[in-house]
């Protein structure tokens, strides 16, 4: 099991980095709106593009920072229905079933994103309007924030099946619904 808290605390300190960086990310819409907002109803002067910066790099670079991390603090939406009134080893291989289920959908976005951000970089593609804002910079959040993802759900699958396997009382790295931390 020590291998597993190896891996699980790399994979965290990762997703710790990449919601710091998320944290600045938030910080820097919400004061870009801010002031974009003031300017816009004080100096009838709005700042040109908050748009585009807000839409195309911050808030993918939020979301895809993010995912990882709120997986693992059992932030995302789930049915907990069935799973409140089931013995433990039925509830961890509905997990088990639900992750290597997600595997196959989660690659395919994760090598469909990297093309698309090696495209994106290599044409120097772009926005069309007063500004080209090239689109490859928020494309790359797509593979970063992906490949941490299945990172994430790989060590829950085999954290899982090793906790079935030996009947454990606790699966490595989880961490209960409401013990999560907040960033």
């Amino acid at each position: 099991m020590k291998i597993l808290q190896i891996v699980n605390g790399a994979i965290g300190v990762i997703e710790g980095a990449f919601m710091t960086v998320a944290v600045v990310v938030m910080n820097a819409i919400m004061l870009i709106v801010t002031v974009d907002v003031a300017l816009r109803y004080i100096f009838n002067s709005p700042l040109p593009w908050t748009f585009d910066v807000v839409s195309i790099y911050l808030m993918v670079a939020l979301f895809f920072l993010s995912v990882s991390d709120t997986l693992q603090h059992n932030r995302h939406v789930s049915v907990d229905i069935l799973h409140r009134f089931t013995k433990r080893a039925l509830q961890r291989s509905m997990e088990l079933v639900g992750y290597v289920a997600s595997l196959p959908l989660f690659w395919i976005m994760f090598e469909r994103g990297s093309a698309y951000f090696w495209d994106s970089y290599v044409t120097g593609a772009a926005t069309v309007g007063n500004v080209f804002w090239p689109t490859w910079m928020s494309a790359a959040f797509i593979p970063l924030g992906l490949g941490l993802l299945l990172s994430r759900i790989v060590f829950r699958v085999c954290a899982l099946v090793v906790a079935l396997i030996n009947r454990a009382e606790r699966v490595e790295g989880a961490i209960a619904a409401g013990e999560g931390g907040g960033h």
